[in-house]
């Protein structure tokens, strides 16, 4: 206080403003020091107001020099204590203390009324009175400021207001921190731990190998094979720059990423054998009450001399019959056959087995049957199955002479056999070869659902179809297929009875082979020109999926190549349908598949 008071005295003189006469001009100082106050402690309301009353009284009446109803509002606070000080017009009220606990509240100096040197201390803090306009306080000396310390912060602690426009305020501005509420913090914890969370889950999806999702099937280079691949090794190596033994001078465009799918697998109701081109109006209606297959024993005087080729020839020959295809109506002309065959007569009420692959493996055609007497009859079919090559017609006739069947696990290699069939098509009808039974359970890549029995008689484009019979006339196979190249010969292949009986009577009842299961897709097995122009793996070429199927609604899509099955590698249909045989529907599989990046 002592450095603001050095050489001010209540009458020096002040520059007035405006008009005001100054200090000089006048008898009496403009302000005059305030009369002491004594001091009261009031207990209760009515002190209260009493000391109201007694305040307005007693206070003294100061002139305003700046006029009335003017004050001053210079907020610039007074750095040089040279100067003389302004009065400032905003007039604190006296202060009574209500509380005597509580602790005298003080003003900062360079704002108070001037100080009178040697005014007595109250003997207790001052107690707050009503607001008077014209009337300020009397002040006791301020306790001394601690150095480095904050002048306003015992004020602080005792909720005191700084004066009017204090520039410290602003200055020296004092926050206190505010708790953050307990749900506030779990909120926050909460949020903190699901970004890790993403985080975490960003990370990881960014670490697999990416799925290239956003481009379309459609522009999938692979989607020129979304009709049966064309062409074979010699074909296509010297196109690309190749050599014989598979020298090629360039080098892929194209990569792709392998990836796993757990799928369920559904049971095969018939869905895998359908085809778009399929026509209803060629399609037989399944009958569960139809006769099928008809089982006969060996003959107890097997070594009798009367069985002989011959005899075996007049006892089948009825029964077997000429598969003829058009693609629409029945002409008769060669133009317009688009496939020829043999088939066997299997009941006397019109049922024939033959191979899947003389229909063309497909319900679009138009089927005429030419019996060995020469009659002819339009046939429907029942059903087909593409994995053992077998399909069952039926024609409307009645009291037909239908073939017998034997049981073929009784086959041994040596015994003697007879074919009957149309090698070469109606211009050679009911030919008979004869031969040997070469071997039994053949495994061949033409089907992974049967083993065959390999003979050595003479078969020929044709006789598909055909039977193959003991020498008791009764039918112990199904000729299917032979090995067709310079370096062999009499190489045949037939399918044994007992699966031939198991597959058709299914498809008389059913329509469809009961307890398979499928995947629900149609393909391709991917040849050489697909793996040495893309640099694809072996597998099967999805080209379109089943709605419905245990592939929808999955991550595999057209144009992905299936390349294992549970770990086990497939390349062909034959590797899928051996796979599948191993497993019933509801049961889950992995599929691991390869997409190419384009």
């Amino acid at each position: 206080m002592d450095e603001f008071n050095n050489g001010f005295n209540p009458t020096d003189e002040y520059q007035s403003l405006d008009n005001t006469p100054s200090a000089k001009e006048t008898e009496k100082p403009l302000v005059q020091a305030e009369k002491p106050v004594e001091v009261e402690t009031v207990h209760d309301e009515d002190d209260v107001f009493s000391a109201f009353e007694k305040a307005e009284k007693e206070t003294p009446q100061v002139v305003n020099p700046m006029g009335a109803g003017q004050y001053s509002h210079n907020t610039t606070p007074m750095n040089n204590v040279d100067k003389p000080f302004e009065p400032i017009p905003q007039y604190q009220p006296p202060v009574v203390h209500v509380n005597p606990q509580t602790p005298p509240q003080y003003y900062p100096p360079q704002y108070s009324a001037p100080v009178q040197q040697g005014y007595p201390t109250p003997p207790q803090p001052p107690q707050q009175y009503s607001a008077s306009p014209s009337y300020r306080p009397p002040y006791t000396q301020a306790p001394p400021v601690q150095p480095n310390a904050n002048p306003y912060s015992n004020a602080t602690q005792n909720n005191f207001q700084p004066p009017y426009n204090n520039p410290y305020a602003q200055q020296y501005p004092i926050k206190q921190k505010q708790k953050t509420p307990t749900g506030t913090k779990v909120l926050i914890g909460i949020l903190i731990g699901l970004l890790i969370v993403f985080m975490i889950a960003f990370f990881v999806s960014c670490s697999k190998a990416i799925k290239p999702d956003d481009n379309s099937a459609g522009d999938n280079p692979l989607a020129q094979y979304g009709t049966e691949p064309f062409g074979g090794f010699d074909e296509f190596d010297d196109y690309y720059g190749g050599d014989y033994f598979g020298n090629f001078n360039f080098t892929p465009q194209y990569e792709g990423d392998y990836f796993d799918e757990d799928i369920t697998l559904q049971a095969d109701e018939g869905q895998t054998q359908e085809r778009e081109e399929d026509k209803d109006s060629n399609t037989y209606k399944p009958n569960e009450k139809a006769k099928g297959v008809e089982f006969k024993n060996i003959p107890k005087d097997k070594d009798n001399s009367k069985y002989t080729p011959q005899n075996a020839y007049n006892t089948v020959t009825d029964s077997v019959v000429s598969v003829v295809c058009y693609d629409g109506e029945i002409t008769g002309e060669d133009e317009d056959i688009m496939g020829e065959g043999t088939g066997t007569i299997i009941s006397s009420d019109g049922y024939i087995v033959t191979n899947s692959h003389v229909i063309g493996d497909t319900k679009q055609y138009t089927i005429n049957i030419v019996l060995n007497n020469s009659k002819e009859y339009t046939a429907k079919i029942v059903g087909y199955d593409t994995r053992t090559d077998l399909a069952v017609l039926k024609i409307d006739a009645k009291d037909l002479t239908y073939a017998k069947f034997c049981d073929s696990s009784k086959v041994e290699v040596g015994q003697d056999i007879i074919t009957i069939g149309n090698p070469g098509g109606q211009s050679f009808q009911n030919s008979l070869t004869k031969g040997i039974v070469s071997a039994v359970d053949r495994e061949l890549e033409l089907s992974s659902n049967v083993s065959y029995i390999q003979i050595d008689a003479a078969i020929n484009p044709g006789n598909s179809g055909g039977p193959l019979c003991n020498l008791y006339g009764q039918v112990i196979g199904i000729n299917t297929a032979k090995i067709s190249a310079d370096a062999y010969e009499g190489m045949g292949f037939a399918i044994p009875s007992n699966k031939v009986a198991e597959i058709a009577n299914d498809l008389i009842h059913y329509g469809y082979v009961k307890d398979r299961v499928m995947l629900g897709l149609m393909g391709y097995e991917v040849n050489e020109e697909m793996i040495y122009q893309y640099d694809v793996p072996n597998g099967i070429l999805i080209t379109s999926i089943s709605k419905g199927g245990p592939l929808d609604n999955t991550d595999l899509r057209e144009y992905d190549i299936i390349t294992e099955i549970n770990g086990e590698s497939v390349s062909t249909f034959q590797d899928v349908f051996k796979e599948l045989e191993k497993y019933e529907a509801g049961e889950k599989i992995t599929l691991t598949y390869y997409r190419l990046k384009y």
